[in-house]
C-alpha cells in the first residue's frame, strides 16, 4: 500500500514538472498573423529578434515568401520594439491608381507605396489588399467650382478615371462604359466628353 501511495505521489510531481515544462516554453514565443506588406526582416525587428530564427522555427522554405493570414510562431529575443502601426486597408477597385486611393485617404502616393513595399507605384492589381498610414482619413469630395455635368456631359479632368467620375455623378461605372463605348475602362483622356445617362 505504501509503495502505491509513493508510486501516485510520483506521477503527480512529474504531471506538474511537464505541466511546468510546457507553460514556460508556450511562454518562450509569440504568434503573429502576417498582414499585407509585412516582410520577416519588419517582422524580426518588431518583436527584437532574427529572420533566422523565425525561418527555423516556422519551417519556412523561402524566407521572401510569405502571405497575409499566415500564423507565425515568433521565438522571442527579448521585449517588442514598437506595436504594429495602426493602418486601415484599402482593397483595389476597377479605375483605383494610388494616386486616387491617396486622395482619396488624405495621404501621398509615396506614404502607401512605402507602406506596402510598392517598387513601381504604377502598377497596383485589382483585389490588392493595401494599408494606409495611421492618421489618414477619406478626404471629403471637393466642391466643384462649376457644374460637373453639363448637357448631359462629363469632361475629363487629368488624374480622373471612370471609378473617379462615377463617384462623381452617382451613375453606375459600367453604365458610363455603355453610354460611351468604353471597352477599356483604364483607358479615358483628359479632356474628353463623356455622356452621363440619367443627365
Amino acid at each position: 500500500m505504501r509503495f502505491v501511495r509513493l508510486f501516485i505521489c510520483v506521477i503527480i510531481v512529474l504531471a506538474v514538472a511537464g505541466l511546468s515544462v510546457q507553460t514556460v516554453s508556450a511562454q518562450s514565443e509569440d504568434t503573429y498573423v502576417v498582414r499585407p506588406g509585412d516582410t520577416l526582416q519588419r517582422i524580426a525587428t518588431l518583436y527584437n529578434t532574427s529572420v533566422s530564427l523565425i525561418v527555423q522555427r516556422n519551417n519556412i522554405a523561402d524566407p521572401n515568401r510569405i502571405e497575409p493570414g499566415q500564423v507565425l510562431l515568433i521565438p522571442r529575443g527579448g521585449a517588442i520594439v514598437a506595436p504594429p502601426p495602426a493602418t486601415q486597408i484599402h482593397t483595389v477597385r476597377r479605375g483605383d491608381t494610388l494616386r486616387v486611393i491617396a486622395a482619396r485617404y488624405n495621404t501621398t502616393v509615396a506614404a502607401i507605396a512605402s507602406l506596402n513595399n510598392i517598387a513601381n507605384p504604377d502598377r497596383i492589381e485589382v483585389g490588392q489588399v493595401l494599408r494606409i498610414p495611421s492618421g489618414a482619413t477619406v478626404a471629403p469630395a471637393p466642391a466643384p467650382t462649376q457644374p460637373l455635368v453639363v448637357g448631359g456631359f462629363y469632361t475629363v479632368r487629368p488624374g480622373d478615371t471612370l471609378a473617379v467620375i462615377a463617384r462623381r455623378v452617382n451613375v453606375d461605372m459600367w453604365t458610363i462604359a455603355r453610354a460611351n463605348s468604353i471597352y477599356n475602362l483604364n483607358r479615358i483622356l483628359a479632356g474628353q466628353r463623356l455622356r452621363i445617362p440619367g443627365y
